[in-house]
């Protein structure tokens, strides 16, 4: 197999994969910050969610990882076939560095980071909606009825969205943190060949829970939400529109 062989290609193929992880979650991360500002009632702290903010904060986060994930292009060598990927560190100081970058890149801010900005989601639209209670019993006469509606269940399909968000995220997590620990508790513990094909085998079942949150965003969106599968319908009913080809008489 030409990763557990070929030095170069090992070290590339897990540095793409380690900063397109990283990339990933901090992109979500930032959706996340995106609809805590959105739905704030300070009309100044609404105006930073742009395209100019979005695009600024996805070229630093995409630098930061870069240069955080560089030292894979170090510490990971091939030749080792008994390991949880085809390249393995190569002394012990690179693997607590590995464990130290992935409890603080991957695993404990993204997770209070999304925690925090969810609760603060939920109480901004919860603010909002008892505001919005207060207004319309003063001018209810003048706010049709169909529209309020609209609005309230656009305020749930968010706060839903945002509750199934954070779930998926610890549940996905979980596995992968434990498993992280239970290395950095037993990282001077010498470990037979049986032990190490065991824990490798149960990395292994970890990692594929682990990258689960970096395809879920959209099932979560389009299942949960009415407003996410309308636009859905609405863009492929659009691309086959343009695909359409028209007869020329």
């Amino acid at each position: 197999m030409l990763l557990t062989s070929n030095r170069i290609l090992c070290k590339t193929f897990l540095y793409i994969a380690g900063t397109s992880n990283g990339c990933t979650t901090w992109f979500m991360i930032g959706a996340c910050f995106d609809r805590y500002i959105s739905s704030s009632g300070v009309v100044t702290t609404r105006q930073i969610s742009n395209m100019r903010t979005t695009r600024r904060i996805m070229t630093i986060t995409t630098i930061v990882m870069l240069i955080t994930y560089a030292e894979i292009l170090y510490c990971y060598e091939s030749g080792n076939t008994i390991t949880i990927a085809p390249c393995a560190n190569k002394n012990d100081i690179c693997g607590n560095l590995d464990i130290a970058l992935t409890f603080i890149v991957q695993l404990i801010p993204p997770l209070l980071l999304i925690m925090y900005f969810g609760m603060g989601t939920f109480f901004n639209i919860r603010k909002s909606s008892r505001l919005h209670r207060v207004e319309v019993s003063s001018i209810v006469s003048s706010i049709p009825q169909a529209t309020r509606r609209a609005k309230m269940a656009n305020e749930r399909a968010i706060l839903r969205v945002v509750f199934i968000q954070v779930v998926t995220f610890c549940i996905c997590q979980s596995p992968y943190a434990a498993v992280k620990m239970y290395q950095l508790l037993t990282i001077t513990t010498v470990k037979n060949d049986v032990r190490r094909s065991i824990e490798n085998l149960v990395i292994n079942m970890s990692a594929l829970t682990y990258v689960l949150d970096k395809t879920y965003s959209f099932y979560i969106y389009t299942l949960s939400s009415g407003y996410y599968r309308k636009q859905l319908k609405r863009l492929i009913g659009s691309v086959f529109r343009r695909a359409r080809i028209i007869p020329i008489n």
